[in-house]
């Protein structure tokens, strides 16, 4: 009826496949569940429309989903998680979230 999955019996190739293949089925999701949730990720009280516009192509989001999607993919395979759309801080995701400020601890 569903989908289940014998991993005894399977190698640790198989298994290393499976797991590739799982992740990349989440990242997909979770990736065009964030496209499509509304809202704006710039503020529009303090950006013109014609700002908001020319961000918008320089950060790549008027590309189809699917074109985001695989530069993203591209970008995280090299170590590059983007950067924020904060005004005050313009440093790339990775070393905002890894910052000591960043962290609850």
């Amino acid at each position: 009826m569903g989908l289940t999955l014998n991993l005894q019996g399977m190698t640790k190739s198989e298994r290393v496949a499976t797991s590739l293949v799982t992740l990349f089925l989440i990242t997909f999701i979770l990736f065009v569940l964030v496209r499509v949730m509304p809202g704006n990720p710039f503020p529009s009280e303090r950006m013109s429309a014609e700002q908001i516009a020319n961000k918008r192509a320089e950060m790549g989001l008027d590309d189809p989903v699917l074109v985001q999607f695989f530069r993203y993919i591209g970008g995280v395979l090299h170590g590059d998680f983007g950067k924020g759309t904060s005004s005050s801080r313009r440093r790339p995701a990775a070393r905002t979230s890894l910052s000591r400020t960043a962290s609850p601890w």
